[in-house]
């Protein structure tokens, strides 16, 4: 738990006007703890009153929040990182995903979170389907998991109010890879459509997560997220051999035999397929044998 105090939870609340006496204030932290508490009207975060000066003042209450990460005294049972935390540091100037928050709920408030919004998330989603989700309070994302191939084109999509497939009125889509890095984003998938949509190739076959958010993370609703795959350039295979090119003639002197090895590539990952034909002879005294490998 140290590492929350080197970023300056608790050790830089005072300077930075985030509390007073033993409450915590901060605009952010305190929003999430409305949401926990059920109490639209609190005005301030407990804070812990027992202890030095290395302890009052710079936890979260420990009667009031159990097991949560900031607490006193960290235990063998899971310490979750709570929205709460993550939001106290946006009050200290950080930028932060509140989706990375662990589940938490204070007892008699607890507050349903979908799909979390990072890797450990139970949201999956297959090329060719999709899902529907819910942003429950603002600043939440979901994730989910999706399995793409390597040089085939996705078409992403997360739809809400504008056509009718969920509440939130202005969806906000983000891709990332397999270690959580944000490989694209948007907002609008034209200037008079709110919802959302990328076109993405991907470069490498593995796991890719879709992230659902709403724009700016202040909306709430519910959505919609589906992947489709799009139907590739057809493009002609390059032969390497006499005339090159996606055809190739072969010529050969009569009364001779000769082989020829042809080679073809394709810019699509597939497998290029090969058809024999051969020549009919114009003069009949003349006979022709397809070469080997032809």
């Amino acid at each position: 738990m140290r590492w929350v105090h080197i970023l300056g939870i608790g050790t830089l609340w005072s300077s930075k006007g985030l509390k007073s006496g033993f409450t915590y204030t901060g605009s952010n932290a305190l929003a999430e703890y409305r949401v926990l508490s059920g109490n639209s009207s609190a005005l301030s975060i407990p804070l812990e009153t027992g202890g030095g000066s290395g302890t009052a003042g710079v936890h979260w209450s420990e009667a009031a929040f159990g097991n949560e990460l900031m607490m006193v005294y960290v235990g063998s049972a899971p310490s979750p990182l709570s929205r709460m935390t993550i939001a106290s540091l946006k009050d200290l100037g950080y930028s932060v995903n509140l989706g990375a928050a662990d589940p938490y709920a204070l007892a008699g408030h607890a507050v349903t979170d979908d799909f979390s919004g990072n890797s450990r998330t139970s949201g999956q989603v297959t090329v060719g389907s999709s899902r529907t989700g819910n942003i429950e309070v603002a600043s939440d994302r979901d994730w989910f998991k999706v399995q793409l191939s390597a040089g085939v084109t996705y078409s992403i999509n997360i739809d809400g109010a504008a056509t009718g497939a969920g509440s939130l009125f202005d969806p906000f889509l983000r891709l990332h890879d397999s270690t959580g890095a944000l490989l694209s984003q948007n907002d609008n998938a034209s200037s008079s459509n709110l919802n959302s949509q990328l076109t993405f190739v991907a470069t490498a076959t593995g796991i890719y997560y879709v992230e659902a958010g709403a724009f700016s993370d202040t909306g709430t609703g519910t959505y919609r997220v589906g992947v489709s795959a799009t139907a590739p350039l057809n493009h002609a295979p390059m032969i390497t051999s006499d005339g090159g090119g996606d055809t190739a003639t072969l010529a050969r002197a009569e009364n001779t035999t000769a082989v020829t090895t042809v080679a073809a590539t394709d810019q699509m990952p597939v497998q290029v397929s090969y058809i024999r034909s051969s020549a009919v002879p114009t003069r009949p005294s003349s006979t022709w044998t397809p070469p080997p490998g032809c």
